[in-house]
């Protein structure tokens, strides 16, 4: 949509500077999506540059003739400057002190991606038509069984708080309705909880800094929880490791990083076992650090500077 823009700055020669934004292209399939639609539909860049925020971004858009290798840059990603460094400064935000652990789920819908595929691309698939989608069919039954797992833990833990943390915008969606469907057919009435809570409107980084054990999954919330040195839970119940599916996975190729929950008792053992040992060790903190820097391209909280540098070349230089 800002094609026209950039084209006719170009041409009456103001600097057009793309900031972009979309950065996580976690799996072969995105890449590969993102890349042939590039190349296929958008043409070349009309702009002065484009900032990105990792190498893998940088090599996407060239390699799609999308732009020259002397027209992007590689800055990270702004919103991690006050997150990096409120990380390494060790801020202690003011957690409610009626509880004395905290538990996130940033929340995903029971219809996302990653439960999805072409037919086409599913060896055993029932449908080989090319526009067809094969749908994994523990989809709702995964979604059913973590919910009902949290409120059961929030019920015997009354000293811990647990919150969702869905986006605003999830919850304006149709399928925000399955949630509210788990929550009334469950055996507990959260209403009772006073440790359970929905908060759309909450600050990610603050949240992340002040809990304790973090779950989600198709989120860069991962790898932010991750960078902050906390115990998060990836919930793969039904053999999910073992279908076709988890091609879709942004962390297929580093499960290694996280504590992976493989049904809904597990998940509660895993829950318990991070209350007891919360600390992760230092081997797996320096291979978190290397996936972050692939996706964000540091830790130093430094982008600030290099978007400015960057931009301030570029109109120096017209």
């Amino acid at each position: 949509e800002d094609h026209n823009w950039s084209k006719a700055s170009d041409k009456i020669g103001v600097p057009f500077i793309m900031l972009y934004r979309e950065c996580l292209f976690a799996t072969e399939s995105i890449y590969n999506a993102v890349y042939n639609r590039i190349k296929g539909q958008y043409g070349r860049f009309h702009g002065s540059h484009i900032i990105v925020h990792n190498d893998v971004t940088k090599e996407l858009f060239i390699k799609s003739g999308y732009c020259k290798k002397e027209n992007i840059s590689v800055c990270g990603a702004l919103r991690m400057d006050f997150f990096m460094k409120s990380i390494q400064s060790n801020i202690n935000l003011n957690r409610n002190i009626k509880f004395k652990k905290r538990f996130i789920l940033f929340y995903f819908r029971n219809s996302m991606g990653m439960y999805k595929s072409k037919a086409s691309n599913i060896p055993n698939a029932k449908y080989k038509d090319q526009d067809s989608q094969s749908i994994w069919e523990h989809k709702n039954q995964l979604f059913t069984d973590l919910h009902e797992a949290i409120i059961e833990l929030a019920e015997e833990n009354r000293d811990i708080q647990f919150i969702i943390k869905p986006k605003d915008i999830m919850m304006q969606h149709r399928t925000w309705e399955k949630y509210k469907e788990v929550v009334s057919s469950s055996k507990i009435n959260v209403h009772n909880l006073k440790n359970y809570s929905v908060e759309p409107e909450a600050n990610v980084h603050e949240m992340i800094l002040d809990s304790d054990i973090i779950c989600g999954l198709q989120s860069s919330t991962i790898l932010e929880s991750a960078i902050a040195d906390k115990r998060v839970i990836l919930p793969l119940f039904y053999n999910f490791l073992k279908t076709d599916y988890v091609n879709n996975l942004f962390w297929k190729n580093d499960l290694d990083l996280f504590d992976v929950a493989t049904s809904k008792e597990h998940f509660k053992q895993i829950f318990y076992k991070c209350l007891d040992e919360p600390n992760v060790s230092e081997e797996i903190m320096n291979k978190r650090k290397d996936l972050f820097e692939l996706n964000f391209d540091s830790t130093q909280g430094n982008s600030l500077e290099r978007y400015s540098s960057a931009i301030e070349k570029v109109i120096n230089n017209c």
